[in-house]
């Protein structure tokens, strides 16, 4: 029997350069030179885009068909880039209605993220497309872990959690595109970042999750924001 676990907060997710982008990123944001406007309370529902958590190493995919968020965004100029957007509520869900609920190969699959809010630290802007690079982090977390959630599969009681690679604070790959020409702004995760599954219980089957699996969140996370992020 399905045993459906309910959270307020549900999500319902190269080498060198990665290695390099994560590493700097802690100094990057720290350089006060960055502008938001108009900042203020940030809130978004989509359903036209699926969101994908995707087992890189073994190249399982799990789906979200909504993704739900909000939060607030800073407002000024000369700021840092951390916390330039922070989202005291995250959901991923969809599958067949159900606001909670994503869906992987064996069925229904809910997705959680720990420790409310998380942050949008930005690491580097291109002026001439408007694209912010940047990650997901969670600096509130305790003991400095990060980023951290787990994966619940519903119907087979595959459960793991997930987190940053080692000792690192995991981090989940941003990027935000200002409103431009009609279009609104968007933050979407891209295949970047270092979280891996960890503590993979054994109803999980080998070939889709082990422990050390890296895993990347792709798909969008704000929608229709009139938010504008520069920095020189």
């Amino acid at each position: 029997m399905r045993s459906l676990k309910r959270s307020a907060i549900a999500v319902g997710a190269a080498g060198a350069v990665l290695a390099s982008i994560v590493a700097n990123a802690s100094a990057a944001t720290a350089d006060a030179g960055w502008t938001v406007s108009p900042g203020g309370q940030i809130a978004s529902v989509n359903t036209t885009q699926n969101f994908i958590v995707r087992n890189v190493t073994r190249g399982l995919l799990a789906y979200c068909q909504e993704t739900e968020v909000s939060g607030t965004a800073q407002s000024g100029t000369g700021l840092p880039g951390q916390s330039l957007m922070a989202f005291d509520f995250v959901r991923f869900g969809g599958w067949t209605g159900d606001p909670e609920i994503c869906h992987y190969p064996f069925g229904a699959l809910q997705v959680f993220m720990n420790d409310m809010p998380v942050e949008f630290d930005a690491v580097s802007h291109d002026t001439a497309t408007g694209v912010t690079t940047g990650f997901l982090v969670n600096g509130d977390a305790p003991d400095g872990v990060g980023i951290t959630g787990s994966l619940v599969g519903l119907d087979d009681g595959c459960e793991l959690s997930f987190g940053g690679s080692g000792s690192e604070p995991g981090k989940i790959g941003v990027t935000y595109t200002n409103p431009s020409g009609g279009s609104k702004g968007r933050l979407v995760a891209t295949a970047t970042g270092n979280i891996v599954a960890k503590n993979v219980n054994n109803k999980c089957p080998a070939n889709f999750y082990q422990n050390g699996d890296r895993l990347t969140f792709e798909g969008p996370l704000l929608i229709g924001s009139d938010q504008v992020v520069t920095s020189p």
